[in-house]
């Protein structure tokens, strides 16, 4: 297996460009976390019981909390 220098050598030879976008090595692009991974299970539950009592979806009603909170 190559290591991380072979890695950058395969990329130099393909070329900075593939296909009209840069060649990007998977290991550089970082994964998105979902938001309730930031989110205890309480707060969680919490966020879940506001949103059924507005109506909202809980995405939107986390928005629309931090758009009030930032007004402040």
């Amino acid at each position: 297996m190559w290591g991380f220098s072979g890695l950058m050598g395969a990329y130099a030879i393909l070329g900075n460009r593939i296909g009209g976008k840069p060649a990007t090595p998977p290991m550089w692009i970082p994964k998105r976390k979902s938001m309730w991974f930031y989110l205890s299970s309480r707060e969680h539950y919490a966020v879940t019981s506001e949103a059924i009592e507005s109506g909202e979806t809980m995405s939107e009603w986390i928005r629309n909390a931090v758009r009030k909170a930032a007004k402040c």
